[in-house]
């Protein structure tokens, strides 16, 4: 019976794992990014230059540098199911919006061939995780 009640434990830890992964939560997003923390545009080539600057809540006083996400943008006449990864380099001071990614990162979540369409949108809402 113990060793029931451990299996079954287990898979609740693991099913709320894979819910809390699968959580999405909506937002805006803007681009133009031109380096972080100190290393300006050395930082562009960090991550491949999948770069994002996040509001100060997320951001934690420098304790979520570092910290990855998968953004989707939600103009579906522009943008791909699939979005793109990010790693957070920066605070965002945007007020606007609670991403600035980096214009690479920023085309990365278009359709083939709508990447200069996207830059056009300046921001956009998005969904994020």
């Amino acid at each position: 019976m113990v060793a029931f009640s451990h299996f079954i434990f287990i898979i609740l830890i693991i099913a709320y794992a894979l819910a809390y992964n699968r959580y999405v939560h909506q937002s805006k997003a803007a681009y133009y990014y031109a380096g972080a923390c100190g290393y300006g545009s050395l930082a562009l080539n960090f991550n491949g230059g999948f770069l994002a600057a996040r509001v100060s809540s997320c951001f934690k006083d420098g304790a979520g540098y570092g910290a990855c996400f998968q953004i989707w943008c939600k103009n579906s006449d522009l943008c791909s199911k699939s979005g793109t990864k990010v790693m957070l380099m920066d605070l965002n001071t945007n007020t606007d919006t609670d991403f600035v990614l980096s214009n690479k990162a920023f085309k990365d979540m278009a359709k083939r061939g709508k990447d200069r369409d996207i830059l056009k949108l300046v921001t956009t809402d998005m969904d994020y995780k």
